[in-house]
């Protein structure tokens, strides 16, 4: 029997708390919900027990929702972080983003809210280390390279600065493209679809919002990155940009539509974020797992399970999915390496993804072979596009060349 799910809500308005209460009632089996009407009363309960999830109210006499997440972020790490309000500015939610998994909008449809939480939780079960399951709640940023970061500052000072160009440069980087689109994707910014990349994402900040959250409320940053690593994370950040630029060529070759293409990309450049999160939080664990991949010539997701407890794409999936990304995003990350296991069978990002992932990897060792030892080939014949490899490995060896393979 499953354990059933714990949540917090915390609001000053206490018609509301009441209407909640109805509303999550549909839900007993399965969630237990208690109602509290002041952050000092939250955390006073959260002294005596534990909760899976705090959903809290923005603006509240004495404790504010983003002073009240802070503090559980600290005292409660294992506790996922919500906020639901109706009534905030830009100065307001900026403060919130260190703090906060996700940002929902009153009113909120509650198969909405229902959505965000299973979507938050889904993948936390996947993982077996409970060490590693603590530590990625309080996941609030992924390593950044540095001279990617410069590239910006230097491009938001300039006289010539436009938006477009901004969002190249936030695209070509692992940690910016997934804070972004975190903030991009919240419900505070009411975008009616779901933003798919980096440069759609700074078009609907605005620049003067996206200099604030990135001068003043530091959601770029390297200090996150040791020197020791940063070598590690390059290779890392190469492989997502071969991969996200050969998805992409691939799902355009497929006339599919562009949001499948723009997932494509995205999810090319974030399908490492778990490694990139392991190496920076778990460096003693990343370099065993480094080790054990040289010398016992395993099979890699063995290694990783063995290690960290789950895979690499199942930690990226994670803390992605936590922070509210698009789920054909997150879908195309957490089976790029096992696409069978994917319940959706048709063309999408993840197909792309996989395709992409296995043909570098093959330029990378020298050859493409004939049919690739990790080409998922029942996932495609699934899908109906076994045939369509021959002409995919054409278009990677073209890509290679390039690209300068």
């Amino acid at each position: 029997m499953n354990k059933k799910l714990t949540i917090l809500f915390v609001d000053d308005d206490i018609a509301l708390l009441k209407s909640l209460r109805r509303v999550v009632h549909s839900m007993r089996n399965e969630w237990n919900c208690e109602f509290v009407s002041s952050g000092k009363e939250a955390l006073r309960i959260l002294s005596d027990k534990p909760f899976d999830l705090v959903v809290s109210d923005m603006r509240m006499p004495e404790m504010t929702g983003a002073q009240l997440l802070r503090i559980v972020k600290r005292q409660n790490p294992k506790t996922m972080r919500f906020i639901l309000s109706g009534q905030a500015d830009d100065k307001a939610f900026s403060q919130c983003i260190g703090s906060m998994h996700q940002f929902l909008s009153k009113p909120c449809d509650f198969d909405l809210f229902k959505e965000a939480v299973n979507r938050s939780l889904s993948l936390r079960n996947s993982l077996h280390n409970n060490e590693i399951k603590k530590l990625l709640i309080n996941v609030d940023s992924l390593p950044i390279l540095p001279k990617l970061y410069y590239q910006l500052m230097e491009e938001m000072e300039s006289d010539d600065s436009t938006l477009e160009n901004i969002g190249n440069i936030i695209s070509k980087d692992i940690g910016m493209t997934a804070k972004l689109l975190q903030v991009a994707n919240s419900a505070y910014f009411g975008a009616s679809n779901k933003v798919t990349n980096s440069v759609h994402a700074v078009q609907l900040l605005g620049l003067e919002l996206i200099q604030s959250l990135v001068l003043a409320n530091n959601i770029f940053s390297t200090s996150n990155l040791a020197n020791k690593n940063t070598l590690l994370v390059e290779k890392i950040w190469e492989n997502s940009v071969d991969v996200a630029g050969l998805a992409m060529e691939l799902a355009k070759m497929e006339n599919v539509k562009c949001d499948i293409q723009n997932y494509s990309y995205t999810a090319g450049i974030l399908h490492l974020a778990g490694k990139s999160i392991l190496l920076v939080n778990f460096p003693e664990k990343y370099q065993e797992y480094l080790l054990k991949l040289e010398a016992d010539n395993r099979n890699e997701l063995e290694v990783e399970e063995e290690v960290f407890g789950g895979s690499c794409a199942q930690v990226g999936a994670y803390v992605l999915g936590l922070w509210g990304l698009p789920d054909a995003i997150i879908e195309a990350i957490n089976y790029y390496k096992t696409p069978s296991k994917c319940i959706l069978k048709s063309s999408s990002a993840l197909t792309f993804l996989h395709v992409a992932s296995v043909l570098s990897q093959g330029s990378v060792e020298g050859s493409i072979q004939e049919i690739p030892d990790k080409l998922d080939q029942k996932y495609l014949k699934e899908i109906g596009m076994l045939d369509r490899f021959s002409k995919w490995k054409e278009i990677a060896m073209k890509f290679d060349l390039e690209n300068g393979g």
